[in-house]
């Protein structure tokens, strides 16, 4: 039987370590490579003949979706897991509109990782049922558009964080950019959506169960 092969792309040390040493245990998977920035992911997937790649939404350099994106334009058939440390309810649908083979929760089970990375071994999608709860709901919205639908993903995660009570400093350490740009990100997520302050911005998310 053919070895899977497994790369992860995760900038926490310990976060790839624990896996490599707990999917390293499977005798049916090989962990083949690990890189910690979105650049070195994308480089790596040109590269490397990988069957799925672990692949983290918070990396230093390029978005984890701006990587998943990227990925998809030059192969779509890459099985790509999402596994992040944010909940499912605030990027998995839009991971999967980009293009993910999976979203799974770095809490979640490790069984459940095996399953997922079987099922994306196989060609076929990873959704959990909790997932599949918020696929449907997606499914049934009205067909106008709700007003953080129009935010670009760097804008979109602005507003999860601040609404999770990061200051706008916190939010740039966490993304790895300058405060400066994180304003931007909220003065163009406040224009797209008509608010007038990060306030209005942080009830709406609250409002619409959005954290």
């Amino acid at each position: 039987m053919n070895k899977i092969k497994v790369a992860i792309a995760d900038d926490h040390e310990m976060v790839v370590a624990s896996l490599a040493v707990l999917l390293g245990a499977v005798p049916w998977i090989e962990v083949v490579a690990k890189v910690s920035t979105g650049r070195d992911a994308l480089r790596m997937v040109r590269n490397e003949p990988i069957d799925c790649l672990l692949l983290d939404l918070s990396l230093p350099d390029i978005s984890g979706m701006d990587v998943l994106k990227t990925i998809r334009r030059s192969d779509p058939k890459l099985g790509v897991l999402i596994l992040s440390g944010s909940s499912e309810e605030h990027y998995a649908v839009r991971a999967f509109k980009s293009g993910a083979s999976g979203y799974i929760h770095k809490a979640a089970p490790i069984e459940d990782l095996l399953q997922a990375i079987k099922h994306i071994q196989q060609q076929k999608k990873y959704i959990s049922p909790k997932v599949a709860a918020l696929l449907v709901d997606n499914l049934h919205q009205p067909e106008d558009k709700m007003p953080h639908e129009a935010l670009s993903d760097r804008e979109y995660q602005f507003m999860v964080m601040s609404a999770s009570g990061m200051t706008v400093t916190e939010i740039a350490q966490k993304m790895s950019l300058s405060s400066k740009t994180v304003s931007a990100f909220r003065t163009r997520a406040l224009r797209k959506m008509a608010l007038p302050t990060t306030a209005a911005l942080v009830h709406y998310a609250i409002k619409n169960n959005i954290v």
